[in-house]
């Protein structure tokens, strides 16, 4: 029978990165991001001159090459138009890296990224803050 990981198998690194031993092996988990960018003029007008461009194409294969795994791909008309992706990776330093990648291109701008948290990751930040509570007073109090 597989024992079942305890909270104190969990070591975060980096604020985020999480490691779970079981047994002879480790098992990471990893991080989430979403990313949103708009496309400049240039970027729209080029994907309309060619409709057949496939963008998700090149957006898989730099998120290959961080070791990050893409979860899913949208476009948007708003403000934009623009992108959004939600991607894994176990190395924090990754993500901004990707993200200044994409946006040297020149193809986007606005970019925002943003740590994703699972209900899980949210639920002991929350444990870890109930103990913080009492070491602070805001101002006039």
């Amino acid at each position: 029978m597989e024992r079942q990981p305890k909270v104190t198998d969990f070591l975060y690194e980096n604020l985020c990165v999480i490691l779970v031993g079981r047994a002879n092996k480790r098992e990471e988990i990893v991080m989430h991001f979403c990313f949103t960018a708009q496309y400049t003029s240039q970027a729209i007008n080029a994907m309309m001159d060619d409709p057949a461009t496939n963008r998700a194409e090149a957006i898989k294969k730099l998120l290959d090459a961080a070791g990050a795994k893409l979860v899913s791909l949208y476009n948007y008309p708003a403000d934009g138009p623009g992108v959004m992706l939600i991607f894994d990776v176990p190395d924090p330093e990754m993500a901004p890296a990707i993200a200044g990648v994409a946006f040297a291109g020149g193809a986007i701008q606005n970019v925002k990224l943003t740590r994703l948290l699972t209900q899980d990751e949210l639920k002991s930040i929350q444990q870890k803050g109930r103990k913080l509570r009492a070491a602070y007073k805001p101002p006039g109090k």
